[in-house]
């Protein structure tokens, strides 16, 4: 037996014994000997450190070694910057992983793995599914536990997270795809409610009355090409367009029930195999009576005589960019979006078909001093409240003028909206990133 393969075996010894001293003394043994690192050295350390204080939702204590996974899109490498940044405050020993310079940043974690790594986060699953030469997951391998937050419906990253590595916590935006995600995904360890947050705010600089916009809208318009047109894929926006409040897998199991009772003759029951392949398979559904509605939303608006801003992609697409009222520029970064509503008078936001979550748009408009108005959500209805932080509409006035004589009113009372921009300024401060990490996470 090799000398690598002797000291392992020993330190795994001292740890199931128990004898966590004596392993700590076996680790620095270790480092005297210059020999190199093996993967299975790396997950013993990690044993080692679990077994001493468990990292696991709640996080406690101050000491801890984590990893930040960047993914190389603006929006989610924002938030990944807000875990970093809270992290660092809480005095934890941060590695930040960049795909883009793979080779640099690989090095470095193996250098960083030596003293242990007590969690990966991970953002819309962008390296969770790290493998190593053999094909087996590298967080796995080392016994690392991750936390994947998804800022997204599971069923569009079935992909993954029928293959997430052991120990993985999936952060949910919405309430209703943790129990998704533990009904559907058996390999994820433990789901929890995360909510997205906002901003921290800075000082307001342009008083209500004097900013230059007077609507702005910052989103994307997408359609997506993939989307089925069959039978069930019109059941399902049927349904929805009756019940805006219900989420889309609840659609999709009233077309399975019924199918079924048409197919069989008594006690028709659908198996969770069957239902989570079917979501799967009309997920674009949702994506694009998202955008339908996102679409006639803006059209109300506009045919209602009022200027919208629009900061966004696939427009050109939607019909609306050659509208004289629809004033359409060019996507802007994260930052360039914030100094935007910072200039506008109300910011409307169209949520994703989110039912019980949150969109950082509506926390970020309110820290930026701008009146929110955007629909609700059961999660948002215990913070918001109409014409007194924010101003709400319902889906089902997108085929009125509600939405547009709304905004003429808000526009026409100044002081009115002001000092709901005011108390939206006074909401935004309790729901920042680092608040909600601070909240749901410890």
């Amino acid at each position: 037996m090799d000398f690598i393969t002797q000291f392992e075996n020993t330190l795994e010894h001292t740890i199931l014994q128990g004898a966590y001293g004596d392993s700590h003394q076996l680790l620095q043994t270790f480092a005297t000997t210059q020999m190199p690192y093996t993967l299975r050295l790396y997950s013993l350390i990690n044993d080692l450190r679990a077994c001493e204080q468990p990292f696991s939702v709640p996080i406690t204590g101050k000491r801890f070694r984590v990893l930040v996974y960047k993914t190389g899109n603006f929006i989610l490498d924002y938030i990944a910057g807000q875990f970093a940044s809270f992290f660092k405050e809480k005095g934890y020993t941060l590695f930040v992983f960049d795909p883009a310079d793979m080779e640099f940043c690989s090095n470095k974690l193996f250098d960083f793995l030596k003293d242990g790594l007590d969690g990966a986060f991970f953002f819309n699953n962008v390296g969770l599914l790290q493998k190593l030469a053999d094909g087996k997951n590298l967080w796995e391998t080392i016994h690392v536990p991750c936390f994947n937050l998804l800022v997204d419906h599971p069923m569009y990253y079935a992909d993954s997270l029928d293959f997430a590595p052991a120990r993985t916590t999936l952060l949910c935006a919405d309430r209703t795809h943790v129990s998704y995600a533990l009904r559907f995904y058996p390999n994820i360890d433990r789901a929890v409610f995360f909510p997205t947050g906002g901003e921290i705010a800075p000082e307001m600089k342009t008083e209500w009355q004097e900013r230059p916009f007077d609507v702005l809208f910052i989103g994307s318009y997408k359609e997506h090409p993939d989307a089925l047109c069959d039978e069930a894929s019109a059941f399902i926006a049927k349904y929805l367009q009756y019940h805006t409040d219900e989420p889309f897998e609840s659609a999709v199991t009233a077309y399975a029930m019924q199918h079924a009772q048409k197919n069989e003759k008594s006690n028709p029951c659908i198996k969770d195999d069957m239902l989570k392949t079917m979501i799967e398979t009309h997920r674009f559904s949702e994506t694009n009576l998202t955008a339908q509605y996102r679409k006639d939303i803006l059209k109300q608006i506009v045919d209602g005589g009022i200027t919208v801003h629009v900061y966004g992609s696939g427009w050109e697409q939607s019909g609306l960019s050659q509208h004289p009222n629809f004033i359409l520029h060019d996507p802007v970064s994260f930052r360039e979006g914030l100094t935007l509503m910072s200039q506008t008078k109300i910011l409307l936001n169209h949520m994703a078909w989110f039912k019980c979550g949150s969109s950082e748009r509506i926390f970020n408009a309110m820290s930026q001093g701008a009146l929110c108005l955007t629909d609700s959500s059961i999660y948002l209805d215990r913070i918001l409240t109409d014409n007194k932080n924010c101003a709400l509409y319902s889906l089902n006035d997108v085929n009125t003028t509600l939405i547009a004589d709304r905004i003429r009113t808000l526009l026409s009372s100044e002081e009115t909206s002001k000092t709901i921009a005011q108390n939206g300024y006074v909401t935004s401060q309790e729901h920042t990133w680092h608040s909600h990490i601070n909240a749901y996470l410890y």
